[in-house]
């Protein structure tokens, strides 16, 4: 597993066309992230709120 990193460059330095780089997880990022993946938390009310004026409209169109 990776996260996007910016590199760091030099004041004079032009960056690379690719300024993102994948860093590794650690171990227990991982592990986290793969629990968090095969057993997601329940919606709050503010999700569930984003997701019907998305359905609203998205049905307008």
């Amino acid at each position: 597993m990776a996260i996007i990193e910016k590199p760091e460059t030099q004041s004079n330095e032009q960056p690379p066309d690719d300024t993102e780089r994948a860093k590794p997880l650690s171990e227990r990022d991982s592990i986290r992230l793969i629990e968090m993946l095969e057993n997601p938390p329940e919606p709050n009310e503010a999700l569930k709120k984003a997701v019907a004026r998305y359905r609203a409209m998205a049905v307008r169109r």
